[in-house]
């Protein structure tokens, strides 16, 4: 995913989970949503998700950028159902809270982005096998 998609993680360090979607910064928001329109159509049947998908990253990226974070992010999301090792909980795309996965999920992500490859390990730990931990952690790089 593009560096700029999620620009500001102080609010993911500082804020216990569950939480509020709009206690995060408004990259980290779009990737929230992102994340849960991408777990929808990856996981769920509603194709139209994947519109929503690259369309939300677009204002702050650009097209061709917000195509590439949305194919890396549907990536990862395609990784995680692949590897898990449990199943993972979201909310409705337009549902105000932000659950513990979604959160620790964000924080993966923003890992990943910063370069960050051993706490993003130890995240994707409790998500996947460890022989997935390394498709994980590329798809969102």
């Amino acid at each position: 995913m593009p560096d700029s998609v999620i620009a500001e993680t102080s609010a993911l360090s500082t804020i216990s989970s569950p939480t509020k979607l709009d206690q995060l910064s408004r990259q980290e928001r779009v990737v929230a949503l992102a994340l849960r329109h991408a777990m929808h159509g990856i996981c769920g049947t509603d194709s139209a998700c994947w519109s929503h998908l690259w369309t939300s990253f677009a204002p702050d990226c650009g097209v061709a950028a917000a195509r590439k974070a949305a194919g890396a992010l549907a990536a990862f999301i395609r990784q995680l159902a692949t590897h898990a090792t449990r199943q993972i909980s979201y909310h409705q795309p337009l549902c105000p809270c932000l659950g513990e996965d979604e959160h620790i999920l964000l924080k993966l992500i923003a890992l990943t982005q910063h370069r960050d490859w051993r706490n993003a390990s130890a995240l994707a730990r409790h998500y996947v096998h460890e022989d997935g931990i390394g498709d994980i952690i590329a798809a969102t790089s």
